[in-house]
């Protein structure tokens, strides 16, 4: 199955395009992105330097869009000046979401009670601002679920104002579920593409109600893996989720951009 790009767009929820990586090829990165009829890329930012970084790239690129935030990988660099300095930006109306926010606990480079304070503080900045949350959550998920539910869920002014992504969602079909009660999608990587991958059986469970993403440069699809990922890569990940739906492509692309077409307010036709 193949989807007819010119008539149904694709949206890359998650690129860092300002990684190193890109530096000497972004134009024809971005050309590529097109030919596939990519209509929106969005770049969520690690800290305000690399959020700076990324709506450099979006006055370059219309296709461009960008969440701010502060990524547990940076939690140790957290301070109050260099949240006034997130919070700054927001009015840029190329942003349109917080992130990349959440907690890590494969590498633990903060303390996880860093982490979650930090954390909580920017999904608070999210409801504030009226803007959906990016969540990494890397071995984490359900201590994600958990703050959600205790500090936005339960008897809480801050009741119901959430929403967003868990993107480079590797938990179970029940946490996907558990996730949607509380206003958040996830979203699907390369890494679906990948042999035994035991995302299958998630995607296969949900069926719908999720998004597409590459996280360039990482978790780049069969079959490139091992190589540098970029946006127009997604494709891959477009019709791997559609061989395992059993559903046409043309009908994934939809559902996924229209998904993220709300869920961030890109304002596509």
């Amino acid at each position: 199955m193949t989807v007819n790009f010119n008539e149904h767009p694709i949206i890359d929820t998650h690129a860092h395009l300002y990684d190193e990586q890109f530096k000497n090829d972004i134009s024809d990165v971005i050309n590529r992105a097109e030919d596939v009829n990519i209509k929106r890329i969005i770049i969520p930012a690690t800290n305000y330097v690399t959020a700076s970084e990324s709506l450099e790239l979006a006055e370059r690129f219309s296709i461009i869009r960008v969440a701010v935030g502060i990524h547990p990988h940076q939690a140790k660099e957290y301070s109050l000046n260099e949240f006034q300095k997130i919070e700054s930006l927001i009015k840029n109306d190329k942003v349109v979401a917080i992130g990349e926010i959440g907690l890590e606990y494969f590498y633990d480079f903060a303390p996880r009670d860093l982490q979650k304070e930090i954390f909580v503080n920017q999904l608070k900045l999210g409801i504030k601002n009226n803007l959906p949350s990016i969540i990494h959550t890397r071995d984490s998920i359900d201590d994600a679920i958990k703050i959600i539910e205790e500090n936005f869920t339960k008897n809480s002014e801050n009741q119901n104002k959430l929403n967003g992504v868990f993107h480079c969602f590797s938990g179970t079909y029940e946490q996907a579920e558990k996730l949607k009660q509380f206003g958040f999608l996830v979203s699907f990587t390369g890494n679906v593409t990948f042999k035994n991958s035991p995302l299958i059986e998630t995607v296969q469970k949900l069926n719908s109600g999720f998004m597409l993403e590459t996280d360039s440069p990482y978790l780049t699809p069969i079959p490139f893996r091992g190589k540098r990922n970029e946006p127009s890569y997604v494709v891959y990940t477009l019709n791997k989720i559609s061989e395992i739906c059993k559903t046409d492509t043309e009908q994934i692309a939809e559902e996924t951009t229209s998904f993220a077409n709300r869920l961030f307010n890109l304002k596509l036709a």
